[in-house]
């Protein structure tokens, strides 16, 4: 699907993976067919993805077969959460690196059907056959790391059309060489692989972390020309004195999965405009297959809060209260997006398959915005419960749950894109931010963990969460 353009030339190279070793475009056809042919019917696929070649191949593979629905998956996702997800969803396959023989112990239905250098793929013959929307290309979390069964269901419509429109305003062609920051099952990762396959470009793979000298040297081995980063991909730049560094190939760097602090993005302009490159900020959710908005780069020193305007293809509206349009800048609103981006509805069980296109390509994102006179929009704050931390979208019920789960009392809010989390006086801080951490992922300097005596409730007996981001900014401000 995302390899046939008809102007692509199978003989150049589509990948080189972490040990340096290149795969034209025609081998990557061929891999993705041993996928491909697994599926005989109508079937679910769980991928543990990684940014490797077999990875790769097996999510082009079966994303090429319609008989086929994709649930991509963190590589590392916690036991516990990937087997409530199995007997929840009871796939047909489940595609696991070789270090994941923790889940296939605890599922022993599973049997071999592929063997290959770095993956397995394992089949299953569920007791159970519940129908899937053809429609229904691929499923993502809604929850980044939290591993909930709150899935985003998107289509192959989404897919080639998000790919498209970020080719079109990235200009990317096959001379452009991305290296991967992000994970495949990061709807930002995956989009950036999905654009830039579509143009016929070479991807570098690896999954080394900005913070190892081994990404730098396959960087600069294989001249990469770009890469993606959320907003601790940036900080963690910046203490890396990012500025300094001596990277010619590189023409321009992207930005999204949460706001970066102004001045930070002042220095990302001017480090960019010292070394001859170009500093994309872009604004989306997994719901709209990744991107909405992107902010142009003779724009972004004029407008560094902003976070554009949006993709080719797509529209932005702004709603007030009564559900009506505003039509005058600088007013906030609810932002409403729409293009044929948008996602189909969300899954939470196998049921949840059957249907499509219940959103009509119109999402409601959640997040309060204005525009200006110029149409440039800028987000100002979130209405629902959730935090981006590290680029990451968490839940706040999906970590309230999993704690509760553990007999831990907790309440969870989001401040400055850090996890915060209230718990009795019984629970020891620093446990239960270990436990968390293990649980989704999310670095323990992206959470904080605060005891409390009572949590404040209504007359209901609900927790009155604004309450507590009160006393939290007045701790942080005593």
């Amino acid at each position: 699907m995302l390899l046939q353009n008809p102007e692509l030339n199978k003989c150049n190279v589509a990948i080189i993976d972490g040990n340096n070793v290149p795969y034209t475009f025609q081998e990557l056809i061929e891999a993705s067919e041993s996928f491909s042919k697994l599926i005989e019917s109508t079937s679910l696929v769980f991928n543990l993805c990684q940014n490797t070649f077999e990875s790769l191949s097996s999510y082009l593979g079966f994303l090429n077969n319609q008989d086929s629905t994709q649930v991509l998956l963190p590589a590392d996702i916690d036991t516990e959460l990937i087997s409530e997800l199995i007997i929840n969803y009871n796939p047909n396959f489940i595609v696991l690196p070789k270090n994941r023989g923790d889940i296939t112990q605890a599922h022993p239905d599973f049997n071999k059907a592929l063997v290959l250098n770095e993956i397995d793929v394992y089949s299953n013959s569920p007791n159970y056959h519940f129908e899937i929307n053809t429609d229904i290309a691929l499923l993502l979390s809604t929850s980044g790391s939290t591993g909930s069964s709150k899935l985003v269901k998107l289509s192959y419509e989404n897919i080639i059309s998000n790919a498209q429109a970020i080719a079109e305003y990235l200009e990317i062609s096959s001379n452009d060489r991305p290296i991967t920051t992000l994970p495949m099952n990061y709807s930002f990762g995956l989009s950036i692989i999905n654009s830039h396959l579509i143009k016929g470009a070479t991807l570098i793979l690896t999954e080394s972390s900005i913070t190892e000298k081994g990404f730098w040297d396959h960087l600069k081995r294989h001249e990469a020309t770009t890469f993606g980063g959320v907003p601790f991909t940036f900080e963690s730049l910046n203490r890396m004195r990012f500025h300094t560094m001596k990277l010619p190939s590189l023409k321009y760097l992207t930005q999204a999965g949460g706001k970066l602090r102004t001045k930070l993005i002042e220095s990302m302009i001017n480090t960019c405009k010292s070394n001859g490159m170009k500093f994309i900020v872009m604004y989306g959710q997994t719901e709209a297959t990744a991107r909405m908005s992107y902010m142009p780069w003779d724009k972004i020193q004029e407008k560094p809060n902003s976070v554009g305007v949006p993709i080719p293809g797509g529209k932005f509206r702004i709603i007030n209260s009564n559900q009506e349009e505003i039509k005058s800048p600088n007013t906030t609103g609810e932002l409403i997006y729409s293009g044929p981006n948008v996602f189909l509805g969300y899954s939470t069980r196998p049921e949840d398959l059957v249907s499509s296109n219940e959103n009509h390509q119109e999402l409601h994102t959640g997040d309060l915005a204005h525009f200006d006179s110029e149409g440039f929009y800028y987000i100002t704050g979130r209405k629902s419960h959730f935090v981006k931390v590290f680029g990451n979208r968490i839940n706040l019920a999906d970590i309230e749950a999993i704690l509760h789960k553990n007999e831990i009392e907790s309440a969870c809010i989001g401040h400055d894109e850090k996890l915060i989390v209230f718990t009795s006086s019984e629970h020891e801080p620093r446990e239960v931010k270990r436990f968390i951490s293990s649980k989704v992922k999310i670095h323990p300097t992206g959470i904080k963990v605060q005891q409390i005596d009572t949590f404040p409730r209504n007359q209901f007996g609900k927790i009155k969460y604004q309450e507590l981001t009160s006393l939290y900014e007045g701790l942080i401000n005593a």
